[in-house]
């Protein structure tokens, strides 16, 4: 499964309101920070956020480069971008620009 697949399965599932097993995506230590906030979250706050507002996000362009992905959505009126830090097929670090999901 390369990056990109990754990145596509995970939005997938947040879709689908598939929240079992989502975790499978994450590593114990991966950290969750708002660029917006400069503010570190657990992972979990990430899960509790998408069951509690459960987005339906309109995927816009996608980068890709040697260190990251960045997918930019928008959700509304509002503009998140998610930016995925992969190491060995699991989100290592994810970086959201703001924090409106939860």
């Amino acid at each position: 499964m390369t990056n990109l697949e990754l990145v596509d399965l995970f939005f997938e599932k947040i879709e689908k309101e598939d929240f079992d097993g989502f975790y499978k995506f994450f590593t114990k230590d991966t950290v969750l920070y708002v660029i917006d906030e400069d503010k570190t979250y657990p992972i979990e706050t990430l899960e509790k956020g998408l069951r509690k507002n459960l987005p339906k996000f309109e995927k816009l362009r996608r980068f890709e480069s040697s260190a990251a992905i960045k997918q930019e959505c928008r959700w509304g009126e509002k503009q998140i971008d998610f930016i995925f830090d992969i190491r060995q097929r699991r989100i290592y670090r994810l970086e959201l620009t703001t924090s409106v999901l939860f």
